[in-house]
């Protein structure tokens, strides 16, 4: 299949579950040139001291949380500045943090997937019904166990 190439950066984003890395590994390994950049593999690089991002003490959990995404920016931007297309999985908990990922990766061109499994999907992970289609921001279909419902071009 035919993949058209994306610059810069697609933000997936949803609950946890909700599919955010197979859904950026899938369209990244379908991408001539491509980089999955994850927020979990970021905060396994930390070998000793983490705190969970919900976790105690919980001054300690925001600075780790802001250090995980100034560092996912940054390589994000690393690999688009050398032409690669980023497909970031990260949990966004509201419009400033969206805006923070915006202003760190700016002018690059960011765009946002938000993956909204639903009731049904988070209660059940085994169902008779065929699952949904998706098409994702460059083009790519296929059969994913969950759902991506926005696909938001961003502008800064």
């Amino acid at each position: 299949m035919a993949i058209g190439v994306v610059s810069g950066c697609v933000i997936v984003t949803g609950m946890p579950g909700a599919g955010k890395t197979t859904i950026t590994g899938l369209v990244a390994g379908s991408l001539p040139r491509a980089a999955q950049v994850g927020g979990d593999a970021v905060n396994d690089m930390i070998r000793s001291g983490f705190v969970w991002f919900m976790g105690k003490p919980s001054n300690e959990a925001l600075r780790q949380d802001e250090l995980c995404n100034r560092n996912m920016c940054a390589l994000a931007n690393n690999f688009s500045d050398f032409g690669f297309t980023v497909l970031m999985d990260t949990v966004l908990a509201d419009r400033s943090e969206l805006d923070f990922f915006i202003a760190l990766m700016s002018p690059r061109p960011v765009r946002l997937v938000v993956l909204d499994p639903g009731r049904r999907w988070s209660t059940s992970s085994s169902t008779a019904e065929p699952r949904p289609r998706w098409r994702s921001a460059c083009g790519c279909r296929g059969r994913p166990r969950r759902r991506a419902t926005h696909d938001l071009p961003l502008r800064t």
